[in-house]
């Protein structure tokens, strides 16, 4: 019966000692992998906090290229209504460009007698000093082609202006077209083509008188 006992194979306390402790070391090395500074854990937290900085810069920098997008297409839209203006009107005298390219400059004319004194700093002034006779004004040197356009306007800052008018001829009182206007106003000429001068006339009847031209234009 002894014998038997002997014989019998188990676990020795020993080895049951031997084996938790492996246990214990393997549990330990498993908490530090899920819960130590480089663990699992902290890894994925860590990644998780990179994908959320990554995400915060992907949208500042969509942000930034949608805002360049939308000026440079306002940029464009400004360009577009600028060049639609541009085909629109035809500016003849803008705040002391003569627009010399077209009109080849503004000078003094007369209506009956000799021409006014004419003076351009940023406006057209135009001055008459004789009583009693129908003043002068100014004309542009070019003849201008308004087939293209419907209408002179302009712009009067200060004073009065008598007529303005398309014309033949720079010093004559034979209009092809006038109207006689007030201080801010406009002719029409749709049905009349070609080449003219461009004439504003001011009123002398009542004696001495002045008038300011800040813009002067074609348009359709």
């Amino acid at each position: 019966m002894i014998n038997k006992i002997k014989d019998t194979k188990g676990v020795t306390l020993i080895a049951l000692v031997i084996t938790i402790i492996i246990l214990l070391i393997l549990a330990g090395v498993s908490i530090l992998a899920f819960t130590g500074e480089n663990g699992i854990f902290n890894r994925a937290k860590q990644a998780r906090n990179n994908t959320i900085e990554a995400q915060e810069k992907e949208n500042l920098a969509l942000d930034s290229y949608e805002n360049k997008i939308n000026e440079i297409l306002e940029h464009n839209q400004e360009n577009d209504d600028g060049n639609n203006e541009n085909k629109e009107k035809l500016y003849l005298f803008k705040n002391g460009d003569q627009c010399t390219d077209i009109t080849g400059g503004w000078i003094s004319c007369a209506y009956y007698s000799s021409a006014p004194t004419l003076s351009i700093t940023d406006k057209l002034l135009i001055k008459y000093e004789t009583q009693g006779v129908r003043g002068g004004g100014t004309v542009t040197k070019n003849k201008i082609d308004i087939s293209n356009f419907n209408k002179i306007c302009f712009n009067s800052t200060n004073g009065s202006v008598g007529t303005i008018g398309i014309t033949d001829a720079q010093n004559t009182s034979n209009y092809i077209k006038s109207i006689h206007v007030g201080n801010f106003n406009e002719l029409e000429f749709s049905e009349t083509k070609g080449n003219y001068y461009i004439k504003i006339i001011i009123n002398s009847d009542l004696g001495a008188c002045f008038s300011e031209l800040s813009e002067i234009w074609l348009e359709k």
